[in-house]
C-alpha cells in the first residue's frame, strides 16, 4: 500500500474544517430586523396596456424666423450730411412724417440756377408773344421762345425733385426697428440709414424641404409653435414660392400669425410637417406626440421583391476561415443599407449588389 504523503493529509483536514464550519454558520437563525426600520410603503399602482403594431407616420420639424409682413430700409437718394435724424429706436411713426433731413446745399444752387433760367424764358416768351401779335416777330421765334420756356419748366422740376431727396420720410405706418446712423454722418445712395416695421402683423418665414413642399397647401391652417410662447398658435399659409432654390433645395414659405402676447420679431417657430417617407410599424401604442418608438426605428426593414440589396440582407452570415477561438466574420453592412427597403425609389434597388 503506497503511503499518502503528510502535506496532502493536512490540506484535506483543512478543507474538512471550513466546509463544517460553513456548515455551522448556516444552520444559525435569521437575524432580526432593525427595530428603526421605516413604515412599509404602500402597493404601487399598476396599469396594464395591450401592446399592438399601429403605423405611425414619421413627422419632420420645419424651423423658421418670425418677421414683419410689411419692413421698409431706408436709405438716402443723394450724398449729402445728415442735418437732422428725429427717429428713434422704438419709436412710432405716420406714412409721410420726416424723419431725416440732408445738407443738399449744391443741389439747393442747382434749384436757384433753374428757378432763374424759368423767369428768363417767361420774360422773352411774352416778350415774342407780343411782337407776333404786332407782325414784328416771326412764328419761327415765337416756337423757339416757347420751347425755351418748356425746357426752363423741365429744369426746374428736375432741380425740385432732387431737393425733395434731402427729406427721407416714412413710407408707411411702423415703428423704428433699427437706427444705422446718426446727426452727422455722410448719407450716400446704398447706405442704410434706418429700418421700419410695419403694423400689419407678423409672419413666419421658413424655408422647406423641397420633398415637404408638395404637402403645403395655399390657404391652409399650421399649428405653429414659438420659442417664446407655451401654447401653438394657428397660422395661415400666405405664400409659397414657385421654383425652389438651386442652392439649398429649398422653397420658401410665409406663414401669416395671429396677434399673441410675446409674439415679436426675430422669434424662432416651426411646425411639424408629415415626412415623405412612409410610416413606421411600430409594436408600441401610439403617444401623444406622434413620434416613432425606438424599437420601430431599429426593427429591420422589409425586403423589396427582386432587389439585390435587399436579398444580400436576408441572406445568414457566411463563416470564414479562422483560427479556433476566434469568431466568424460576418457580411458587411454597406451591403444592404437599412434604408434600401423603405424608400422605393431609392437608387439602392438595382440588379447588382
Amino acid at each position: 500500500m503506497k503511503a499518502i504523503p503528510t502535506y496532502a493529509l493536512s490540506f484535506r483536514s483543512g478543507l474538512l474544517l471550513a466546509g463544517l464550519a460553513a456548515l455551522l454558520s448556516g444552520c444559525g437563525e435569521k437575524p432580526a430586523p432593525p427595530a428603526d426600520a421605516g413604515p412599509s410603503l404602500p402597493p404601487a399602482a399598476v396599469r396594464l396596456q395591450k401592446i399592438e403594431a399601429v403605423s405611425q407616420p414619421a413627422l419632420e420639424e420645419v424651423v423658421g424666423t418670425v418677421l414683419p409682413r410689411l419692413q421698409a430700409v431706408l436709405e438716402a437718394k443723394v450724398s449729402g450730411r445728415i442735418t437732422r435724424l428725429s427717429a428713434a429706436l422704438g419709436q412710432s411713426v405716420k406714412q409721410g412724417d420726416v424723419l431725416v433731413e440732408l445738407a443738399t446745399l449744391e443741389i439747393q444752387a442747382r434749384l436757384d440756377q433753374a428757378r432763374a433760367a424759368l423767369r428768363q424764358a417767361e420774360l422773352d416768351l411774352n416778350r415774342t408773344t407780343r411782337l407776333h401779335k404786332q407782325s414784328a416777330a416771326t412764328q419761327a421765334e415765337l416756337d423757339a421762345a416757347q420751347t425755351r420756356h418748356q425746357v426752363a419748366q423741365a429744369a426746374v422740376a428736375e432741380a425740385e425733385a432732387l431737393a425733395g431727396y434731402g427729406r427721407i420720410a416714412a413710407p408707411f405706418d411702423g415703428v423704428v426697428a433699427r437706427k444705422l446712423a446718426d446727426e452727422g454722418d455722410l448719407a450716400m445712395p446704398g447706405k442704410p440709414l434706418l429700418e421700419l416695421e410695419g403694423r400689419a402683423g407678423l409672419r413666419l418665414v421658413a424655408d422647406v424641404p423641397g420633398l415637404l413642399a408638395p404637402r403645403i397647401r395655399p390657404a391652409a391652417e399650421l399649428a405653429v409653435r414659438v420659442d417664446a410662447i407655451p401654447e401653438p398658435l394657428t397660422g395661415t399659409v400666405a405664400e409659397i414660392a414657385p421654383a425652389a432654390d438651386p442652392a439649398s433645395r429649398t422653397v420658401r414659405v410665409k406663414v401669416d400669425l395671429p396677434a399673441a402676447p410675446g409674439l415679436r420679431a426675430a422669434n424662432l417657430a416651426g411646425w411639424r410637417c408629415r415626412s415623405a417617407r412612409p410610416p413606421f410599424s411600430s409594436s408600441r401604442p401610439p403617444r401623444g406626440s406622434g413620434g416613432a418608438s425606438l424599437r420601430s426605428c431599429l426593427s429591420p426593414p422589409t425586403a423589396k421583391p427582386g432587389c439585390a440589396w435587399c436579398a444580400a440582407a436576408s441572406r445568414p452570415p457566411r463563416a470564414s476561415r479562422s483560427f479556433p477561438g476566434s469568431r466568424p466574420a460576418r457580411r458587411s453592412s454597406w451591403m444592404a443599407p437599412r434604408r434600401c427597403a423603405r424608400d422605393s425609389h431609392s437608387p439602392r434597388h438595382s440588379a447588382r449588389p
